[in-house]
């Protein structure tokens, strides 16, 4: 099992969604009916975001904002993208002065919305929608737009479908498909979410995220090689695209395939800015599996004496240490680890691996310590019983 694997997806996975609820935003059209001049700029900004690199992502929205000051639908995404970062007072500042700039666009209405409904006033929210009179629009983009915001708290999953299923009445549009998608996700439907991710792409063939989204589907239902096969089809679609990346890696250590869980995340890393420790890691972790011991050992070694380093990690670098053929720096790493882990979480296994590593180094009246130890945790050991007694014996 990789570590922390889903701590690191919840404190991430804004990123790895990002684009279904902003890709509302792209080829945006104001309520006059005049597509943006900036939308290509906002959609390189998303990419960006979701391909996990926020910082540059980020940096044009507010450079694009910066130059035009007075648009929007520009104020509107700045918002979002800063909403979904947890920003919320930089968002509903946007969103204001996205109202104050032009009081008829709607998609900032619909931005203060979405705070009021994740700070669970939706009484306050519907004051705001209902200004759009959005059941009776036709502006696919703000239909969207409030249905992402609706998709913010699980009891307005009805009025969400119900403004998508609209939208996608009126006429053609990816991305009230890709809400669509992951409205049905929401209800637990995952039929209806894999073939509206499947409509998704087939308006914009150019596009991974749809492919992305639908292996994700299948790799929660255990489905591996249909998995496999969408985060393929994404990447050969769109090479870069880093989310696809990071799961095939996840897939192929699972499935033990180490060399090939090795070149995938490498890619991933290649691709992403500023990879937080448990993303490092992880790497030494296929590089393991792959018997790479010793790159592996030093992407151990620069995270072993952090102060949050976790038991598991120290654990498998014994492991790497003890294969690389050092067995006096494992024996370090094996301590450290038994020092940092809670007594109960040691197991039977633990204790047994400890003493094999002690007798390599000769060190026998600690190693049947050691298997004493394993033997309190699981007495029913035949093998450890003897080599026990086989110990004392000789003592």
């Amino acid at each position: 099992t990789i570590e922390n694997s889903k701590t690191y997806m919840n404190t991430t996975r804004w990123l790895y969604s990002f684009l279904s609820f902003m890709l509302v935003l792209t080829g945006s059209v104001s309520l006059f009916g005049q597509a943006n001049p900036n939308v290509e700029k906002v959609e390189k900004a998303f990419y960006l975001i979701d391909t996990e690199q926020p910082t540059k992502g980020f940096a044009l929205l507010e450079e694009t904002v910066k130059a035009n000051p007075e648009d929007a639908y520009l104020l509107y995404s700045q918002g979002y993208a800063q909403l979904k970062a947890g920003q919320k007072d930089k968002a509903l500042a946007s969103f204001e002065k996205g109202i104050t700039v032009n009081d008829k666009e709607g998609l900032n209405y619909a931005g203060k919305a979405h705070i009021l409904l994740l700070d669970k006033k939706p009484a306050e929210a519907k004051v705001l929608i209902d200004k759009l009179n959005i059941t009776k629009s036709k502006n696919v983009d703000l239909l969207n737009a409030v249905a992402a915001a609706y998709l913010s708290d699980s009891k307005f999953l009805p009025d969400a479908i119900f403004l998508l299923e609209r939208a996608k009445s009126i006429g053609p549009n990816q991305q009230t498909h890709m809400l669509l998608g992951d409205a049905h996700l929401l209800e637990h439907v995952a039929g209806l979410a894999v073939t509206s991710y499947e409509d998704a792409a087939a308006l914009k063939k150019t596009d991974a995220k749809p492919h992305y989204e639908i292996g994700t589907i299948y790799q929660r239902s255990r489905s591996n090689d249909a998995a496999m096969e969408s985060f393929n089809k994404a990447i050969t679609i769109d090479p870069r695209y880093a989310p696809a990346y990071r799961e095939l890696g996840e897939m192929y250590y699972r499935k033990k395939e180490g060399a090939k869980a090795v070149q995938a995340y490498e890619k991933y890393l290649s691709l992403i800015e500023n990879p937080d420790a448990n993303t490092k890691v992880k790497l030494a972790y296929f590089l393991f599996m792959a018997k790479d011991y010793a790159r592996a050992n030093t992407i151990f070694k620069e995270f072993a004496s952090a102060p949050d380093v976790s038991p598991t990690t120290l654990k498998f670098y014994a492991f790497s240490l003890s294969e690389a053929g050092d067995l006096e720096q494992s024996r370090v790493v094996v301590e450290q680890f038994m020092a940092k882990a809670k007594p109960e979480d040691l197991d039977a296994s633990d204790y047994e691996n400890y003493a094999k590593l002690l007798t390599k180094l000769k060190q026998d009246s600690l190693a049947t310590l050691a298997y004493e130890k394993s033997l309190e945790k699981e007495p029913n050991q035949p093998k450890l019983l003897q080599i026990v007694a086989d110990n004392h014996n000789r003592m």
